[in-house]
C-alpha cells in the first residue's frame, strides 16, 4: 500500500515536470527571421541623375539668299543630303505684280509723255545739226575772206568759237535724246503683260541653292511654292552620326560633376550606353517644372563613347536618360543602405554576432548611393548587419536568416 502510493506520487511528479518543461518550451524566446547583408570592401560609384535628349552637334538652317518665289522642294525630312551635289531649293524671280485699270492709264499717259518728249528731243537735234552746219559754211567763208585779208583776224576766231559751241549743243541735244528713248523704253516694259503663276516658268534667271555637308533633312520648314524674302529659313539639314546629349540638369547637381567624368545613357530603347561628359555650360537658366516649381538649370553636353554601331538607331531630339558619376572609388568599404536607419539623431544598424545575436551599433558614413553607403568608422569588414529592421528588434535579440 505505501509502495503504490509513492509510485503514484513519482507520476504526478513526472508528469508536472513534463508539463513545467512543455510550457517552457512554448514560451522561450524564439530568434526573429531577418534578411542580412554584409560589410565589404569593393567599387562604389556615387552618381547624379538626368533626363534630357539627343541633339546633332551641327545642324545647318538653309536661308534663302535673295528674295523671290521659291519652287515647291521635292526633299523630305529623313532624305539624303550630298554635299556639293543635293540641291535644298530653288528661288526664281518674283513675278510682276497685277495692274488694275488706274495703274494702266498712268503708265499708258507716261508712254505718251516720253513719246512726245522724244520727238522735242529728236527735234532739238535736228535744230542743233541745221546750226553746226551753218556755222561750219560761215566759217569756211571768213576762211577764204581772211586769206584774201578782207576780214579781221578776230572775225575768224569768233566764227571758229561758234563752231565748237554749235558742236557742243549737238552733242548735248544727241545724249538728252539718248535719255527720252530709254525713258520711253522703260514706260512701256511697264505695260508689258503679267506672267500668271500656272505658266511654265523659265530656268532664267532660277538661283539653286547647293547643299555645302553630307547629312540628313532634319526638318522642312517651307514646303510649298510660296514668295520669301531674303533670309527667310527654308529647310534645316544636319549630320545624324555627330550626335551628343543634351542635359538641362539642375545646378546643384551640376556642381557635383566635371568635364571628362563617365556618364551612362539608358531609357532610349536599347542597351545601356557609355558616354563622357564634354562641357559643363557656365550659363545657367531658369525652368519651370511640370509641378510649377522655378528651377535653376544648367546645360551639360555628353558625346559617345561606344562605336556608331551601338547607338545609329537614335536620332536627333530622342529622350534618354543619363547618369553621371560624380565619385568613384574600387576600394570601399560598404554596406547595404537597407540596413542604416536613425537613432538619436545618429546612423546606426543592428550588427549581428557569431551566435546570430544582434546589437546596436553607431556608424559614420561617407558617400552613398541608393543601393550601397561608404563606411567610414562603426563596422568592419565581413560584419554582418539587419536588413531593413523593424520597430520590434532590440539589442540582444536572437535572429535567423530568412530563406527564400
Amino acid at each position: 500500500m505505501k509502495k503504490s502510493t509513492i509510485s503514484r506520487k513519482l507520476i504526478i511528479f513526472f508528469i508536472f515536470i513534463c508539463f513545467i518543461a512543455l510550457f517552457a518550451f512554448l514560451l522561450r524566446p524564439r530568434p526573429m527571421v531577418v534578411e542580412m547583408g554584409s560589410v565589404s570592401k569593393g567599387p562604389l560609384q556615387i552618381m547624379v541623375e538626368s533626363e534630357g535628349r539627343t541633339q546633332i552637334k551641327n545642324v545647318y538652317t538653309i536661308s534663302a539668299p535673295v528674295s523671290g518665289r521659291l519652287l515647291r522642294t521635292p526633299l523630305k525630312a529623313g532624305d539624303a543630303v550630298i554635299a556639293e551635289k543635293t540641291v535644298l531649293a530653288r528661288i526664281e524671280p518674283p513675278h510682276p505684280v497685277m495692274l488694275d485699270t488706274r495703274t494702266i492709264a498712268e503708265r499708258r499717259a507716261k508712254v505718251n509723255s516720253s513719246v512726245a518728249l522724244n520727238a522735242l528731243a529728236r527735234a532739238e537735234v535736228n535744230r542743233a545739226k541745221a546750226a553746226l552746219d551753218y556755222a561750219n559754211a560761215d566759217h569756211k567763208r571768213n576762211e577764204t575772206l581772211s586769206a584774201k585779208k578782207f576780214i579781221a583776224q578776230q572775225a575768224l576766231e569768233k566764227s571758229q568759237l561758234e563752231v565748237r559751241i554749235k558742236q557742243a549743243e549737238l552733242i548735248v541735244a544727241e545724249d538728252n535724246l539718248k535719255s527720252r528713248e530709254s525713258e520711253l523704253e522703260m514706260n512701256k516694259a511697264l505695260l508689258l503683260p503679267t506672267r500668271l503663276s500656272n505658266q511654265s516658268s523659265s530656268s532664267d534667271g532660277v538661283i539653286s541653292v547647293i547643299a555645302e555637308s553630307t547629312g540628313k533633312v532634319l526638318k522642312v520648314l517651307q514646303e510649298s511654292e510660296s514668295f520669301i524674302s531674303s533670309g527667310t529659313p527654308i529647310l534645316e539639314i544636319g549630320d545624324p552620326t555627330n550626335l551628343e546629349i543634351l542635359l538641362e540638369m539642375l545646378s546643384e547637381n551640376a556642381a557635383k560633376i566635371r568635364v571628362e567624368a563617365k556618364a551612362r545613357i539608358l531609357g532610349w530603347g536599347g542597351k545601356t550606353l557609355q558616354g563622357r561628359v564634354r562641357r559643363i555650360e557656365p550659363f545657367g537658366f531658369t525652368k519651370v517644372s511640370a509641378l510649377g516649381i522655378e528651377e535653376q538649370r544648367v546645360n551639360v553636353l555628353i558625346d559617345f563613347v561606344d562605336p556608331l554601331e551601338d547607338w545609329q538607331l537614335m536620332e536627333h531630339g530622342y529622350r534618354v536618360d543619363a547618369q553621371i558619376v560624380s565619385w568613384e572609388n574600387d576600394k570601399t568599404l560598404k554596406m547595404p543602405m537597407g540596413a542604416l536607419f536613425r537613432n538619436k539623431n545618429k546612423w546606426a544598424v543592428f550588427r549581428v554576432s557569431g551566435e546570430n545575436i544582434i546589437g546596436l551599433r553607431y556608424v559614420e558614413i561617407g558617400h552613398s548611393n541608393n543601393l550601397e553607403a561608404e563606411i567610414i568608422g562603426g563596422l568592419e569588414d565581413g560584419d554582418r548587419v539587419v536588413l531593413y529592421p523593424s520597430d520590434t528588434l532590440q539589442s540582444g535579440m536572437p535572429v535567423s536568416v530568412a530563406t527564400e
